[in-house]
């Protein structure tokens, strides 16, 4: 033992060093740490650079086709299939609009202006509404096929038309029927992107706020009254987002439904309406 600790006292000596080799070790340092000079001198990269699964921001960098497409998820198909999905570190980077921070944050901006509906429109209502355009589209669509469809049996049994008008038909159906698919995946793709931001800042700031009140005031609430705030009154004020493009929706259908009717049978088509309702 008594061998060993003057062994280690040994070690805290100052090592013996000349002037000369004090001067040469000085210029050593002199001339690696500059001023300029960066503190790692071999950049490694991050983690996420280093692994070749990496997939990414989601939808950075991607062009028109492949959003319209949704090619975009591709990648993270392909790692799913392979067996390395095992946690939500292996999925997208959220881009940082997406974020709940970055959300919570404009919420509250506008919290403090005015009431939480207002404070909601003000902050979605530019993809809120501009989804509206989608459903409207895909609607309109959905009309359009059985009309060029009944142009097109007309077609084929009076065969007073051109054959370039039935090609215009047949084009105009496929071309009606992809739109209409389209418009509809994007509306169901956006409307639950729109109701995940929703859900996100709602939360978040739920979360803040009951770490900023004080012990009194927050015993006023109980744990199951505020776990329901960020589950099931979130949960409905996110539904009714789309429940109201179903709103006007459906009127709008209907009434295109009967106008076509009409033209086709008249006033028999109130029959019709009246067994279903």
């Amino acid at each position: 033992m008594l061998i060993l600790q003057c062994i280690y006292g040994l070690t805290l000596l100052p090592s013996v060093m000349t002037s000369s080799d004090s001067h040469t070790r000085y210029q050593q340092l002199v001339n690696v740490q500059t001023e300029s000079s960066p503190l790692l001198h071999s950049y490694s990269g991050f983690r996420e650079e280093a692994d070749p699964g990496y997939l990414g921001v989601a939808q950075e960098g991607w062009g028109c086709l492949p959003r319209l497409f949704f090619s975009w998820v591709d990648p993270l198909m392909r790692k799913g299939v392979s067996g390395h999905l095992r946690s939500s570190e292996d999925l997208f980077d959220l881009p940082i609009h997406l974020t709940a921070s970055h959300l919570s944050g404009q919420l509250e901006r506008a919290l403090a202006q005015t009431k939480l509906f207002r404070a909601l429109h003000r902050c979605f209502w530019k993809e809120f509404y501009g989804i509206g355009v989608l459903k409207f589209i895909a609607d309109v669509t959905g009309f359009f096929g059985p009309l060029l469809l009944n142009r097109m049996v007309t077609f084929i049994e009076t065969k007073n038309e051109q054959i370039q008008d039935g090609y215009l038909y047949a084009a105009g159906l496929c071309a009606v029927t992809l739109i209409g698919a389209f418009c509809n995946s994007h509306f169901s793709f956006l409307m639950a992107k729109v109701g995940l931001k929703i859900r996100a800042a709602l939360v978040c700031i739920i979360y803040k706020k009951t770490l900023t009140l004080s012990t009194i005031t927050l015993s006023a609430f109980s744990t199951g009254e505020i776990v329901n705030f960020m589950s099931t009154d979130t949960d409905r004020i996110v539904n009714s987002c789309a429940s109201f493009h179903t709103l006007w929706s459906i009127p709008f259908q209907i009434a295109v439904t009967l106008y076509l009717l009409y033209q086709q049978v008249g006033m028999a088509f109130l029959a019709g309406v009246v067994f279903s309702v």
